[in-house]
């Protein structure tokens, strides 16, 4: 009798990225584990985001429950002056929900025990077929197949691609949210139904509305995504390490 040993998968990162890999590599099968470096929960972190088809495919796919309605639909994308008049509107329905709901829903559709906080990766190693990672911890993991999915300062990325390091693009973005009860009427009623857009020569900015923070989207109750994008030369903008 031939015997098939299970497939196993280290994803380092249990951000979004991790959580849907770890979600379609479950779904066939896999064993998986998830290593993320931060010790604590990441649902607070994140802001709004485009709900796209490609990721209500992706927890089809990986088998992941979701309520009826994920997020606050917009019908409309308007233009707006820099006296907040609409100078344009186009058609151009979507929904538009919140980064924690997704994290929420595919940590709860994966295996318990799966995604293991507090692990930073410090050491890759190829040996035959198989990866072998090392941890700060002191932790050692064997897989036949390891995902880096651990974000724009990546560990895995700087061990496979020594030397390489990011180039600034030439802007920043600032982002926040604002409960919808502490906009006043006439700007609610503006950005209801709307995904807005201001820019001028050196700047974009865009809002919409986006569930509050239990998930409700009831109007008042819900929240305001906004994102703000300049130009600015290099050494002009304070970083995060």
């Amino acid at each position: 009798m031939t015997s098939h040993k299970r497939r196993r998968a280290i994803v380092i990162g249990g951000s979004l990225g991790g959580l849907f890999t770890a979600s379609v590599l479950q779904a066939i099968g896999w064993e998986v584990a998830v290593f993320e470096r931060s010790p604590g929960q990441l649902e607070s972190r994140g802001g709004g985001l485009v709900l796209q088809p490609d990721v209500l495919e992706a927890f089809r796919f990986g088998g992941v429950r979701r309520p009826p309605e994920m997020g606050v639909r917009s019908k409309y994308r308007i233009f707006l002056d820099p006296h907040g008049e609409i100078v344009e509107r186009l058609l151009m329905p979507q929904t538009q929900t919140a980064w924690s709901i997704l994290y929420s829903l595919l940590k709860e559709s994966l295996h318990p025990g799966l995604v293991h906080a507090g692990e930073a990766l410090v050491r890759l190693e190829q040996l035959g077929d198989e990866m072998l990672a090392t941890f700060a911890s002191g932790r050692v993991e064997r897989a036949d197949l390891l995902v880096g999915a651990d974000g724009p300062r990546s560990t895995v990325r700087q061990w496979l691609s020594r030397g390489d390091a990011p180039a600034y693009a030439g802007y920043v973005a600032w982002r926040g949210l604002l409960p919808e009860g502490s906009l006043d009427r006439e700007v609610t009623a503006r950005l209801t139904n709307a995904f807005a857009f201001q820019q001028g020569p050196d700047h974009q900015m865009l809002t919409y509305l986006i569930p509050g923070e239990d998930g409700s989207i009831r109007p008042g109750e819900r929240r305001l995504n906004w994102v703000w994008y300049r130009n600015l030369a290099a050494g002009r903008c304070w970083m995060r390490p």
